[in-house]
């Protein structure tokens, strides 16, 4: 039976109506998660030979094979829920918590690039965390597993102890520190502490766009989404609408001591703007490159005024098209939920 070295966590692959000695409440799930966000780098020495997923005849790790590897896990869906990316040796994992309130436990589940499939489930035991269960690989072989986790009480490490099965245990060391933060940065804080969240877009176009549903004076919902990354040095927010889907990116410049903002979206093309605070309040976005994907140039400034309650950013500002000017923006974005504080 082909073994695989325990690295992320340990998987349990039960019906719904399992239950535990040990139980955990979604309290426990965030004081799980609180323990366990940020970016964390790992050692572990693989215990087992592990067969090469589309390789059959070769190894990717062998007994005795010393593998960094890294972890970065952040909330999503109000803090409901939490996605975890793994980086090691030729692998690669996505991972997903939330709370299982049939089963009084917290499940993880993740896939990896090998094709292995995992489901676990985690209770309290004590100071550390228990997880029991099951992995599945792609050629239908599965594992048992039993581990333990702990966190230090300093929260800058924790380590996972498995059954010899699983390969060999391994101590992870929180690299998200916080840091000194550079001179004007409390701007950018303040920012993000505006507008991180998720937010329903109610958007007027303002000129025939690529999109074949996006004509001038139509109507549309967007969904939009921002959250802190980069330990909070940057801000990135995620868009859709009708056929297309874009991206933001928010960091602060300390050379400038200005926000800088970079957009893409799929298929209509690029943006490069400045953010500043205006004194009446108004955050405004000065356009300094980019344009549409067919070569046509973008000018202008976009305005946002948010509400003193957090809960609405009515969007203005006069943009030009290749020397074109363009209807005023007057998008509006109510927030959907409540505001998050980094």
């Amino acid at each position: 039976m082909m073994k695989i070295p325990i690295i992320l966590t340990a998987i349990l692959f039960v019906s719904a109506t399992t239950t535990f000695a040990q139980q955990a409440t979604f309290e426990d799930f965030r004081r799980y998660g609180d323990a366990i966000e940020g970016r964390w780098i790992g050692a572990a020495t693989w215990g087992v030979d592990i067969p090469h997923a589309t390789k059959p005849s070769s190894n990717f790790a062998k007994t005795g094979d010393k593998v960094i590897a890294f972890i970065e896990a952040d909330y999503i869906e109000d803090g409901h829920a939490m996605r975890v990316r793994f980086f090691g040796g030729e692998i690669s994992v996505t991972g997903m918590y939330c709370y299982d309130s049939a089963t009084k436990a917290i499940r993880i589940f993740w896939v990896n690039s090998e094709g292995m499939l995992s489901d676990e489930y985690v209770v309290p035991d004590g100071k550390a965390w228990k997880s029991t269960g099951k992995r599945m690989s792609k050629d239908g072989t599965t594992l048992q597993v039993n581990v333990s986790i702990e966190f230090a009480q300093d929260g800058q490490s924790w380590t996972v102890k498995g059954n010899e099965d699983l390969g060999v245990s391994s101590t992870w060391q929180r690299v998200s520190q916080a840091k000194d933060s550079p001179e004007g940065f409390k701007l950018f804080q303040e920012f993000g502490q505006a507008c991180v969240g998720r937010w329903v877009d109610d958007v007027t176009y303002i000129e025939d766009w690529p999109d074949p549903k996006a004509n001038k004076g139509g109507k549309a919902v967007s969904y939009e989404e921002f959250r802190w990354v980069l330990d909070g040095y940057g801000i990135e927010q995620v868009s859709f609408d009708n056929n297309s889907t874009g991206r933001l990116v928010f960091v602060w410049n300390s050379v400038s001591k200005q926000i800088i903002a970079i957009a893409n979206n799929s298929g209509s093309g690029a943006a490069f703007a400045t953010v500043k605070r205006r004194d009446d309040g108004v955050w405004v976005f000065n356009l300094t490159g980019g344009g549409m994907a067919n070569g046509e140039s973008m000018t202008g400034t976009v305005t946002w005024t948010i509400t003193p309650d957090g809960k609405r950013i009515q969007t203005g500002g006069l943009l030009s098209l290749d020397g074109k000017l363009l209807d005023p923006l007057q998008d509006v974005m109510h927030r959907v939920n409540p505001p998050v504080a980094k």
